[in-house]
């Protein structure tokens, strides 16, 4: 996604997909739905790529996309209910 960066973390168990800002929610991975800025003529092609390809991690087995703001998603809102 223009602009935008995701890092991937491979563990010995599962390989986690730091979305950035590329995913804000799941439901962007989830329904490949594009978020954060398309600067650019090709801006949003590129971001329906990013999301396309994050989506693809996504529904693969030992991988898990983590978007980058969804208070909903259970390793952020775990975070939040222990603070």
């Amino acid at each position: 996604t223009p602009g935008h960066q995701s890092f991937v973390v491979e563990l010995p168990e599962r390989t986690v997909v730091l979305a950035g800002d590329a995913a804000d929610l799941l439901g962007n991975v989830e329904h490949e739905v594009r978020c954060g800025s398309t600067i650019g003529a090709d801006g949003p092609a590129r971001a329906d790529r990013a999301v396309a390809r994050l989506a693809a991690l996504h529904r693969t087995h030992g991988t898990e996309v983590w978007p980058a703001h969804d208070p909903e998603f259970p390793v952020w809102s775990a975070v939040v209910r222990s603070r």
